[in-house]
Formats: structure tokens, sequence, C-alpha cells
């Protein structure tokens, strides 16, 4: 999902009400997002919902933040978005802990 600063952040009920294993957010910049979507990606992760932090820019890095201790996202570091999705749709296959999917995204 793109970040929009427009986009409601109830956009997000959808997932976390359709059993979705995890989901890639490009957010602007190094992967920033608003306080709005922040809410929702806290309930997401609660509800075991694996979130990648990804950029929508074209180059630099995606490094961990505070956001991801705090709310338990993951940085794609260097992927872009569409790599951070199919990194992530292949990682759940394995597992959704939130610390195999971390070290998968460290590693790759």
């Amino acid at each position: 999902m793109y970040f929009d600063v427009n986009l409601d952040s109830d956009i997000f009920d959808y997932y976390i009400n359709h059993d979705y294993k995890g989901i890639v957010i490009a957010g602007s910049g190094s992967g920033m997002i608003s306080k709005r979507w922040k809410s929702k990606i806290k309930e997401m992760t609660k509800n075991s919902i694996a979130v990648v932090r990804s950029s929508i820019a074209t180059s630099g890095s995606v490094d961990r933040d505070s956001i991801d201790r705090e709310y338990r996202t993951i940085p794609s570091y260097t992927l872009t978005p569409l790599k951070a999705r199919i990194l992530l749709s292949l990682a759940l296959e394995k597992s959704n802990s939130y610390e195999y999917l971390k070290g998968v995204f460290e590693k790759y």
C-alpha cells in the first residue's frame, strides 16, 4: 500500500478483518508514515499481521528506526516495495514470527 497523507487510516480495518498475514507500506522519504496510520499499524501487528516499511523513494534505504521497536514493524532496507512484497510473501510461507521475518529482511 502506498502512503498518502489524505488516505483514511480506516482502510487498514479491511486487512485486520480479513485475516491478512502481511502488508508492505511504501511510506514517504525513508519509509515514514503519519500518526493516524501508526495507530492502525499497531493494531495490525497486535493481530499478528506483519508490517514491512518500504519507501516510494527511488534510491536510499529504509533502516531500523524507533517506529520498528515501538510498533513492531520491519524495515525493507534497500528493497523496493515490490521486492519487499515478494520477500514477505515467501517468508510468510515458513513463519509469521516477528523475529523470523525481521531476520529475513536483515539478511536479504
